[in-house]
């Protein structure tokens, strides 16, 4: 994947992206040890928000951590992210993924993105943290991994048993 590419007028016309991994290590301190793909921060007159994505293999990419300021929520932000993922990377990936908790504030969002749920892992929250994660009020047990296919209009994932 090339860590550098540029919003087009169509996403965000007084707006502009950060791509590089040097960029986003730079802005962001804590993501220095976090390998990515492609990163960008959204800036339309100062930063918004930022999207981590990583190359899966098998033409997979994963949205790793996709993130808006709480004053700019609900308004569209998040969505033109993803739907810029999907424009720039569809000749070349057939599948883009996530992976959430169950909840009632992300998996909504991703549903109206697009995305089909296509397994889960059980207890990985519980499994794999020192300590419990609640997201509105609710403590997160299992990984929704949630698909979207790029390749075609119909949206039709084949569902992991």
């Amino acid at each position: 994947l090339p860590v550098q590419t540029a919003w087009t007028s169509s996403f965000f016309p007084s707006g502009r992206a950060v791509y590089t991994d040097s960029a986003l290590q730079e802005s962001f301190p804590a993501m220095q040890n976090f390998f990515c793909n492609f990163c960008c921060v959204l800036e339309e007159n100062g930063v918004k928000g930022e999207c981590v994505v990583t190359d899966e293999g098998s033409k997979v990419l994963e949205i790793k951590n996709i993130a808006v300021l709480p004053e700019c929520q609900r308004m569209g932000y998040g969505k033109r992210m993803i739907e810029f993922i999907e424009q720039t990377y569809r000749d070349n990936f057939r599948i883009l993924r996530v992976g959430t908790g169950d909840s009632q504030l992300t998996l909504p969002f991703y549903k109206k993105c697009g995305f089909i749920e296509s397994h889960r892992i059980k207890n990985f929250f519980t499994d794999n943290y020192d300590h419990p994660i609640f997201e509105c009020g609710v403590q997160l047990i299992d990984m929704v991994y949630l698909e979207k296919n790029l390749l075609w209009e119909s949206n039709t994932i084949h569902r992991k048993k």
